[in-house]
């Protein structure tokens, strides 16, 4: 049994019977939907940081990013199609694409230990049943729930598409849940919330993004900081920016002293920087676009709240970066928020996106009096839980639990 000891700062030591030796020669294949933007290199990036160095042997495929380019690990490239034309066009970009990356993986089985399935492949089963035909442990890293992703999503469409989209992603989630030898959920929140108690006996805990808690860390401190209220993430319909950007009304006529702050990129893009050119008191709102991850901990520092309206979620890596950072998280009850945000405690859980709701979650946080406590709380929590060295041992122990032989 692993017993839990506390080291400096409150971060979690654990004696783990797995060394790195002992997976010298373990070969992880690691397949990502091929991403198209940035956000999804950052994700995924992220996500092989829970593979140190010496572990295992890492293989990623993957869409654009250059062979060895992420994190000096090997990719194999598998074309991205863009999604366009009509419906029967679209499904067949569909089909295809999982018919490249099924044919990656029964290529790279004889040499792969296990496969790891992760971004957009809750949607791919093809793959995942190629995976397990070759008889390797086989494990859907569940980053988001995909019925709920789609169906916000696809407010961007329309018509027959929309529907078709929206009526099959439940089921395609269902097969690829059923194919799969394990689950990983980022945190156990995230299993009541995306409905999959069915496959409990499947489920383990891996895959919530580690911080470097060196580099995200308290530079000001919160109750010094002026009243920045900020959004920072994916410009998409299931994130709730555009509830957010459509209360800025609102809350700037409510906050008269605060101002806003708004990073990232994606679809909704045109429709926020539209709302904010007819925004009166557009001057007290800063809109950055996308901000490189190594300036994000000065960013967050700048912020006194960080508000994350999402729909759905795993575990935001930015609640997780800007608590180590000090900054008070404001979040939606969604996905893993609850297992890292206890209400008023180590953050706040926002009850409602509706506007006049959104203000007075936003101005009660800024009236409390125990905010530099709140802050406190919440870097220890990512320090102890979700470091960079909390989570090497994690992976040790996740190899070994999904089925991968050791030396």
């Amino acid at each position: 049994m692993i017993r839990p000891n506390m080291g400096p700062e409150g971060t979690l030591v654990r004696k783990s019977r797995v060394t790195p030796e002992a997976y010298s020669d373990v070969h992880v294949t690691i397949v990502a939907y091929p991403y198209r933007d940035r956000v999804g290199e950052l994700t995924l990036r992220n996500f092989l940081r829970l593979f140190p160095p010496g572990l295992a042997a890492v293989h990623v495929v993957t869409g654009k990013a250059k062979k060895k380019g992420l994190n000096g690990m090997h990719v194999e490239q598998v074309p991205f199609v863009e999604p366009k034309g009509g419906l029967t066009m679209r499904l067949c970009q569909y089909l295809l694409s999982q018919i490249r990356l099924a044919a990656m993986v029964h290529r790279l089985a004889p040499a792969s230990s296990a496969f790891l399935f992760h971004i957009g492949m809750t949607a791919n089963p093809l793959p995942l049943l190629v995976a397990r035909m070759r008889r390797k442990p086989t494990v859907l890293v569940f980053t988001g729930a995909l019925d709920k992703t789609i169906r916000q999503l696809m407010t961007l469409e329309g018509g027959t598409l929309a529907a078709l989209t929206s009526w099959m992603s439940p089921l395609v989630q269902a097969i690829s849940l059923s194919i799969a030898s394990k689950v990983a959920v980022q945190s156990e929140s995230v299993t009541k919330f995306a409905n999959l108690e069915r496959w409990r006996h499947k489920i383990v805990i891996f895959g919530a993004i580690p911080v470097d808690t060196d580099e995200f860390r308290v530079i000001r401190p919160v109750t010094e900081r002026q009243d920045a209220i900020g959004y920072v993430g994916r410009l998409s319909p299931e994130k709730g920016v555009r509830e957010f950007v459509d209360a800025l009304p609102v809350i700037l006529d409510g906050l008269p002293g605060a101002r806003i702050v708004i990073a990232g990129e994606g679809p909704l893009e045109p429709y926020v920087q539209s709302s904010l050119s007819r925004l009166n008191g557009r001057d007290r709102v800063q809109y950055l676009g996308w901000v490189n991850h190594r300036t994000l901990p000065e960013l967050l520092n700048e912020l006194k709240i960080l508000v994350l309206p999402s729909k759905t979620e795993g575990l935001p890596a930015i609640a997780e970066e800007a608590m180590a950072c000090g900054t008070i998280v404001l979040a939606s009850p969604v996905g893993g928020i609850p297992d890292i945000i206890a209400d008023g405690v180590s953050g706040f859980l926002l009850p409602s996106t509706e506007p006049g709701s959104m203000l007075d979650s936003i101005s009660s946080v800024l009236h409390r009096k125990n905010l530099g406590d709140v802050s406190d709380n919440g870097r220890k929590i990512i320090v102890s839980r979700y470091s960079l060295q909390v989570k090497a041992l994690e992976a040790h122990d996740f190899l070994s639990t999904i089925g991968v032989r050791t030396v």
